[in-house]
């Protein structure tokens, strides 16, 4: 009041006269000073207030930050989510680089630009593609965004819709270009998938409905309010030509206090699905659209206690298998025997008793049904072959409806494998960050209710959509990262978005977030209203206290809802004495005509095959799946030669080889020798694969050199000749296929050739025996066409001193 002026400070019996001066020139003029002092004090300090929690928070995701990037950088990883911000720093504009040569380039071969679902593209990304439009356009090209405001719901993905509401001032970012490029601007009226009772609904609530809305919200100014206005602008739509009043609407609010809802909800959610199934409809043609993963598993949870089939993310995920659960359970017993939850779990599943765990004392108990689990040596088994063992000895492949999991999971198992040990530790590990959140593949046919986010069904159709959860609110707390910082502190700023910022330093920061809030959650609402095809039903909850509903703040989707439609609310009490307001519009004619006219799948099918006119085209068909488990022990035959090899090794590295032991590993040595420069690589070959010892290495060596240093053994391992060890001469003999090997045969320049056999620790007593077999082997040559051919039998013997090596011609 002193602030006003002179009437403020005295009271009616003081004379004022003499003191107006003082007070107007000098006590009014301090006062507002001192006032406005205050204001800004007062704003420093709801400012510190709201940042200062945050403080140790942002010491730590700092933190947080860099030991991610020096990971990144060890592992020369990059992160995909960081793609856009790459682009943008390679060839921004304020960076003092001449990059209109990119797209210059880029753009004298694109013709056309089509970018779609531009309402959920972000200011880095249009940032780095206006240039290109641009540069289409100098080029007198014709470009396509195609995008609807209403339908933004990405923002935690940095979607802006701001982008595509003010698009018809330009294409362009910059506020101040001169020339923005105005784009032609089209608006798609007409709905062809929606039948005309949920369209007209739909045009009701966000137009005349929205009005209502927005003279109720009391936290944002006209200006903001205004632009709420704008992105609802376009969203009342025409439905196709002569469309029949078809339709159906069923919207339940449940009156009650807060907390008090839940069972009715699921209640209510349960009975709209019987109301839809006893019109005609399918599983499959119901989709119940939820706002959170919560809602969804709850949802999940209680429809699968009602025995509904169900399709969603959760429901195909692995953690969600009981057999998947029971063979992770082995596995961590395996791992660990003082897991006794695990162990719980699998005495539970043996006996299929549900009780609850008397003692620990009891669970350690291991009845003689899982006497395998405690056996050391499943230990050793590979990860995969140890997951097909327990899911054999549990019997989990008995069970068809859990097949499709269980082999999705041990192709899992076997894909982790390729790039992982086998360590058990690591993969229950992996099991529990990673793996038991995917879902398998499933056939788009399945017969099963969907429930899937709000933000999954964007794009999608169903002809029947529940929304049971139709309250969330307009605006929430948020954590609001702010780029400038207003206080006198270098520390980035970081707070949540409160109604105290209201008088600080970020007052419009806070009302653009709320702004934005406001936005997310009616076009949540606009996707969702849009997904039927034939019917829609709503699920929503209004809480009252001693005076009623309250209504002083339109908060939630639910009172929305009411405000909306009041005069269309009809009030209902159930037989529990609960009360709702409920609004039914129901058509049922083109909706049964459709269902009476739809085609079974084998009419499907044959309709299919009569209409395909490409033959080599292959209509899809569902098969169901077939699964067995085999016992995982590899069954193997082996050559004469790798069981003669293979027997006549030592079994015990302290006995000392057979002479003819040592001629098998001679043999073996001397195929891989070409030259002399091959025998250290040869005998280090052979020590690493285990056919000699260590300790024999130099034993071998000296007996290989030795042999190869005669005169004319010297000449053959020299280079000159075409070596072919071993080589394989396929004959037949008597009407059977057989082989014949030499030991070594060498191809002179001039086509000569010259066969040796090695016989090692043998006598000459039988060398008419030797020299027919290599005889037998010059007439198989020469009938290859081969003519000059010498032949040679090379006899080593040897002791553990000395070495006799005498090679003999064989005419």
């Amino acid at each position: 009041k002193a602030i006003d002026g002179i009437d403020g400070w005295f009271s009616d019996s003081v004379n004022r006269s003499s003191k107006a001066d003082l007070v107007n020139n000098t006590l009014i003029p301090l006062l507002n000073e001192y006032f406005e002092y205050f204001d800004t004090c007062n704003q420093e300090l709801r400012t510190w207030q709201a940042v200062l929690p945050f403080i140790d928070n942002i010491g730590l995701l700092k933190n947080i930050a860099n030991h991610r990037d020096d990971i990144l950088k060890e592992e020369n990883k990059f992160l995909l989510s960081n793609t856009s911000k790459l682009l943008s720093d390679i060839i921004r504009l304020d960076n003092n680089s001449d990059i209109s040569f990119i797209y210059e380039k880029i753009g004298s071969k694109i013709k056309y630009i089509m970018i779609d679902e531009f309402q959920d593209t972000s200011l880095l990304n249009w940032k780095t593609l206006s240039p290109l439009v641009l540069e289409s356009l100098d080029n007198n090209q014709r470009n396509v965004i195609v995008g609807d405001v209403k339908q933004s719901i990405y923002r935690w993905r940095n979607g802006d819709w701001r982008i595509l509401n003010n698009i018809d001032k330009g294409i362009t970012y910059e506020e101040s270009s001169s020339n923005p490029r105005i784009p032609n601007i089209e608006t798609l009226k007409t709905n062809y998938r929606t039948d005309k009772n949920i369209v007209e609904f739909n045009n009701n609530l966000f137009s005349q409905g929205l009005n209502l809305l927005c003279d109720n919200i009391e936290e944002l100014d006209k200006e903001r309010i205004n632009q709420i206005k704008g992105v609802f602008s376009d969203a009342t739509q025409e439905t196709k030509p002569n469309s029949p009043q078809s339709g159906s609407i069923r919207m339940q609010l449940l009156v009650g206090k807060k907390g008090s809802f839940e069972e009715r909800i699921l209640d209510t959610l349960k009975q709209e699905i019987d109301y839809h199934l006893g019109k005609g409809y399918s599983p499959k043609d119901i989709a119940i659209l939820l706002r959170t993963n919560d809602q969804v598993s709850i949802v999940a949870e209680y429809l699968s206690s009602q025995n509904y089939n169900i399709v969603s993310d959760m429901a195909f995920s692995y953690m969600y298998s009981q057999s998947i659960r029971l063979i992770i359970d082995a596995l961590k017993y395996i791992n660990n025997k003082e897991n006794t939850v695990s162990l719980f779990n699998l005495k539970r599943y043996i006996y299929k008793d549900d009780k609850p765990l008397q003692s620990i004392d009891e669970s350690q108990k291991i009845p003689q049904e899982l006497e395998w689990i405690a056996k050391k040596e499943i230990l050793r088994k590979p990860l995969f072959d140890l997951s097909v063992y327990v899911i054999k000895q549990l019997q989990l492949d008995k069970d068809a409806n859990e097949l499709s999991f269980i082999t999705s999971f041990l192709d899992q198992v076997q894909e982790y494998t390729k790039n992982n040990s086998s360590n058990l530790t690591a993969f229950l590990t992996y099991w529990e960050e990673d793996l038991q959140t995917k879902k398998i593949i499933i056939n788009d046919d399945y017969e099963g209710i969907r429930l899937l986010s709000i933000h999954k069904s964007k794009g999608l159709e169903f002809p029947v959509v529940i929304i049971p959860y139709a309250n969330w609110k307009f605006s929430s707390e948020a954590e609001l990262w702010l780029k400038e910082n207003r206080l006198d502190s270098s520390i980035p700023t970081l707070l949540s978005k409160k109604s105290s910022l209201n008088n600080s330093f970020y007052h419009q920061e806070y009302l653009d977030e709320q702004l934005q809030q406001f936005v997310d959650n009616l076009n949540l609402l606009y996707v969702a209203l849009t997904r039927p095809k034939h019917s829609l039903s709503i699920i929503g909850q209004l809480s009252e206290n001693k005076d009623g509903i309250d209504l002083k703040h339109i908060d939630n989707i639910s009172k929305y809802l009411y405000i909306a439609l009041k005069k269309q609310l009809q009030q209902e009490t159930n037989p529990e004495g609960d009360t709702q307001y409920a609004y039914y519009l129901e058509s049922d004619k083109q909706i049964n005509e459709e269902l009476e006219n739809r085609p079974s799948t084998t009419q499907q099918l044959n309709n299919s095959t009569t209409q395909q006119t490409n033959i080599f085209k292959i209509t899809p068909n569902s098969i169901p799946l077939q699964s067995s488990f085999l016992d995982s022990q590899i069954k193997y035959s082996q050559t004469r030669q790798a069981k003669e090899f293979i027997g006549a090794l030592k079994n015990d590295e302290k006995e000392e080889s057979s002479p003819r032991q040592k001629g098998i590993i001679l043999h073996n040595l001397l195929s891989k020798i070409n030259t002399k420069q091959d025998i250290e690589k040869t005998i280090d070959t052979s020590v690493q694969k285990g056919e000699i010892s260590l300790k024999e290495k130099d034993y071998y060596k000296s007996i290989v050199e030795q042999m190869l240093s005669t005169e004319q053994a010297s000449v053959w391992f020299s280079p000159g000749y075409k070596i072919l060890n071993e080589i394989d001469i396929i004959v037949k003999e008597e009407g059977q296929i057989t082989t014949k090997r030499p030991d070594r045969l060498m191809i002179t320049k001039d086509n000569e050739i010259i066969l040796v056999d090695y016989k090692f620790a043998k006598t000459k007593k039988n060398i008419n025996e030797y020299s027919s077999q290599i005889k037998n082997y010059e007439q198989l040559i020469k009938q290859i066409g081969f003519s000059k051919i010498q032949s040679y039998l090379w006899f080593v013997d040897f002791t553990e001193t000395q070495i006799s090596s005498e090679i003999v011609e064989v005419k």
